[in-house]
């Protein structure tokens, strides 16, 4: 609508327009003004619309094609208004046609006269529609698991939760109830349960029930398994050898080898040793020398009794 046709109490919401006529009279002037408040008192709007077929040439709905002042009625799904209404139904006549023999793709059609459409369903009949769509949406159903879905060894915990999804929404919904089996067999009545490792011998499949309105809305299942570690096997035979390695980095630095000796050398040292054999015999030889000195007294004595022991024999 046009501001002429609010309200509003903070000041003047009326738009100016001059207009010129030829009209001389009081009554041709009142008639003029009254047909142009009329024409602006609400939107003018005007579509121009690309025949993307042979619209304006092939036959309708009626049987023959579209002609200038026929009335054709336009949806538009896409349509926003300014309250936020979705869609868009018009009422429009045929004021202009453009047509191309040659290339009908760029025939054109231009409306008029538009009316806004609304729609005579009632309310109460589109409420119920609404309630049928509802009853016929089905609930997405998801079960989260907090450590996943796999034991092992029989150790470890996890929580299962139950959520449902109302069509596409992306918010959960929560049911009036929920019901937790255990391979069919019921185990509790809560949207959430913890599994523990003990209770799974090798695998359990776990599901849940929701119900809303007293009806079952939704259900999902998962199987949790507990993995074992086999026992240790035996040794297994020795590998083939593998390939050459890469040459390692150099060592560090050794001790240096002793030159080896030249036949001088050799028969020098040979030499030194000898003499030094013969200092070693000419020691001795004092030694026993002095120790028989030392000791001669004892041994004439000795000699002496081994005579007359003989001669007495």
């Amino acid at each position: 609508m046009f501001p002429s046709q609010l309200q509003s109490s903070s000041g003047d919401i009326f738009t100016n327009k001059n207009e010129a006529t030829e009209y001389t009279t009081v009554n041709a002037m009142w008639g003029y003004a009254l047909s142009q408040l009329k024409q602006y008192a609400y939107p003018l709007i005007s579509y121009e619309v690309t025949a993307t077929s042979n619209l304006t040439v092939s036959s309708t709905g009626d049987g023959t094609p579209l002609h200038i002042g026929d009335t054709v009625r336009i949806q538009d799904k896409n349509f926003i208004d300014s309250d936020g209404n979705v869609g868009l139904f018009l009422s429009a006549r045929v004021s202009e046609l453009e047509i191309s023999f040659t290339n009908p793709t760029s025939n054109k059609i231009m409306f008029s006269n538009y009316i806004k459409l609304k729609s005579e369903v009632s309310d109460d009949l589109t409420a119920r529609m609404q309630e049928i769509i509802n009853a016929n949406t089905p609930y997405r159903p998801d079960i989260t698991s907090t450590n996943g879905l796999q034991f092992k060894n029989g150790t470890g915990t996890t929580t299962l939760g139950a959520h449902i999804y109302f069509g596409s929404d992306d918010k959960e919904t929560t049911a009036d109830s929920y019901e937790w089996s255990k391979d069919g067999t019921v185990v509790a009545n809560a949207q959430t349960i913890t599994v523990d490792a003990s209770g799974v011998a090798d695998k359990a499949v776990y599901s849940f029930k929701a119900t809303v309105a007293g009806k079952v809305v939704a259900s999902q299942s998962v199987t949790i398994t507990n993995v074992n570690d086999g026992a240790k096997g035996a040794q297994g035979p020795q590998g083939p050898q593998g390939p050459q390695g890469l040459k390692g980095d150099p060592g560090a630095t050794g001790i240096p080898d002793k030159p080896e000796l030249t036949e001088k050398q050799v028969i020098f040292t040979s030499l030194m040793l000898q003499t030094q054999l013969v200092r070693l015999d000419l020691m001795y030889q004092m030694r026993l020398v002095k120790l028989i000195l030392d000791n001669i007294q004892t041994l004439r004595a000795l000699i002496l009794q081994t005579q007359v022991n003989t001669h007495g024999a």
